[in-house]
C-alpha cells in the first residue's frame, strides 16, 4: 500500500506542479530511516548499525564521496625525515613469487616506500589488493592505506583508505585484512581502546569495495595491550593471533562472527625453537599455511620468514625451512625482512609481500 501510495501521490504533483519528483529524489535516504545492508552508501549517507537497527545516517564530513574506485594518494620515495628502521617512514614494502608458497624468488622492484606491515587479499576479478601502515596519512599521524595491482602484481596504483564512523583519534595501524564469504572485506586494526587511553586493541571495519571502510567496533582486547594481528577462517570458526606488546608471545582467540573474539590461550609460537610473528595465513595447496617472521639469532632484529601449518587453526606446526633470508644484495635486504603478507594470482602464482629497511 505505500508503493501505490507514493506513485499516485507523485502522480497528482506531476499535475499541479510545472515540474515533476523524480524517482532518484523519491528513492534518497533519509537520516534514520531504514537501510539495506550495513556499509552501503548513497551519496553523502551510509547505512550503519544504531541500538540494533540498521539506518542511514550522514557520512563523516572527512571521508570522500568516491567509493569502489581509488582516491589516489602520492607516496615520497627515500626515508621520512626523522624515521627510524622500526618506523614506517623507514621502512619500504617489495615483493617476492613463488609456484608453490615454499620457494620464493625476490622481484628486482620497490613497491612504495614509507610503509610497513602489510596485508594483502584480491578483488573480485582478481587482483592483488594491498594494505599497509603508511607515514603520516591520518593528519600527521601513521594509519593505513592501500595500493591496488595489475594481475601480475607487477605494477601498483597508491590509494587512500576512506574511513567512515571511525572513533575520534582512531586511524589505525597494522591492517588485517580478511576477504568476507558473502563478499566485501573486514579489516582489523590496532588503535586505541577508548580516546586518549593508553591501552591498545584491536578494532574491525568492513568495507563493500576495499575502499570505503565502515567502523564495526572492537573485536579483541585484554587487560594489557595487544597489538598486530592476524585473522583467518577454517570452517565456521574464526581465528585470530595477537601480538603481546611486552613480548614474543602471541594471543589465540576464536570468534563465531568474525567481531568478537574470545581468548584462547596466550604462548610463543615457535620454529627451531625461536620466536615466530605470525602476519598472514593462506590455503596453499590443502593447508592453511601461516607465514611469519623471527629472529635468525634468539633475539634481535635480524627477522627472516618462515611459516607453519595448521589443520585446525589451533595446532601449529612449524616448517623449518627459510623462505626468505637476509641478504647482502640489495643491501637495504641485509638488516631484515619481515612481515610476509600472501595471496595467490589469478594465474596460479603466489605473492609476496614484505617489509624491509629503506637505507
Amino acid at each position: 500500500m505505500r508503493v501505490i501510495f507514493g506513485l499516485a501521490l507523485a502522480a497528482a504533483l506531476m499535475l499541479l506542479a510545472p515540474t515533476s519528483v523524480t524517482a532518484a529524489e523519491q528513492a534518497k535516504p533519509k537520516p534514520g530511516a531504514a537501510c539495506p545492508k550495513k556499509g552501503v552508501i548513497s551519496g553523502e549517507y551510509v547505512c550503519t548499525s544504531r541500538k540494533g537497527k540498521l539506518v542511514w545516517v550522514v557520512r563523516s564530513s572527512t571521508s570522500p564521496v568516491t567509493t569502489k574506485s581509488c582516491t589516489a594518494r602520492t607516496v615520497p620515495s627515500g626515508k621520512a625525515a626523522g624515521s627510524n628502521e622500526l618506523q614506517p617512514g623507514g621502512q619500504r614494502l617489495r615483493s617476492a613469487t613463488s609456484p608453490d608458497g615454499i620457494v620464493w624468488t625476490r622481484s628486482s622492484d620497490t613497491i612504495v616506500d614509507q610503509a610497513a606491515t602489510p596485508s594483502l587479499t584480491r578483488t573480485s576479478d582478481g587482483r592483488p589488493m594491498l594494505f599497509m601502515t603508511a607515514n603520516k596519512v591520518a593528519g600527521g599521524r601513521d594509519g593505513f592505506a592501500l595500493a591496488l595491482g595489475t594481475a601480475n602484481g607487477l605494477s601498483w596504483t597508491q590509494c587512500s583508505a576512506q574511513l567512515v564512523g571511525f572513533p575520534p583519534g582512531l586511524s589505525g595501524v597494522d591492517p588485517d585484512v580478511v576477504a568476507l564469504p558473502g563478499g566485501g572485506y573486514r579489516v582489523f586494526l590496532t588503535g586505541s581502546i577508548g580516546n586518549g587511553s593508553d591501552r591498545v586493541g584491536i578494532h574491525y571495519a568492513d568495507s563493500p569495495d576495499g575502499f570505503v571502510w565502515t567502523y564495526g567496533g572492537v573485536a579483541f582486547s585484554t587487560v594489557g595491550s595487544v597489538i598486530d594481528s592476524m585473522t583467518f577462517r577454517m570452517g565456521d570458526i574464526w581465528h585470530m593471533y595477537v601480538l603481546n606488546q611486552t613480548s614474543m608471545a602471541m594471543f589465540h582467540a576464536t570468534s563465531a562472527d568474525g567481531k568478537s573474539f574470545v581468548q584462547q590461550d596466550e604462548s610463543e609460537r615457535k620454529v627451531d625453537g625461536k620466536a615466530q610473528v605470525l602476519s598472514q595465513g593462506l590455503m596453499v595447496g590443502d593447508q592453511m599455511r601461516i607465514y611469519g617472521f623471527g629472529s635468525r639469532g634468539q633475539t634481535g632484529g635480524d627477522w627472516e620468514i618462515r611459516s607453519f601449518v595448521t589443520a585446525d587453526g589451533t595446532t601449529l606446526i612449524g616448517d623449518s625451512r627459510l623462505l626468505l633470508s637476509i641478504t647482502g644484495a640489495p643491501s637495504s635486504e641485509s638488516v631484515f625482512v619481515k612481515d610476509p603478507a600472501v595471496t595467490q594470482l589469478a594465474d596460479g602464482t603466489y605473492l609476496m609481500v614484505y617489509s624491509t629497511v629503506i637505507p
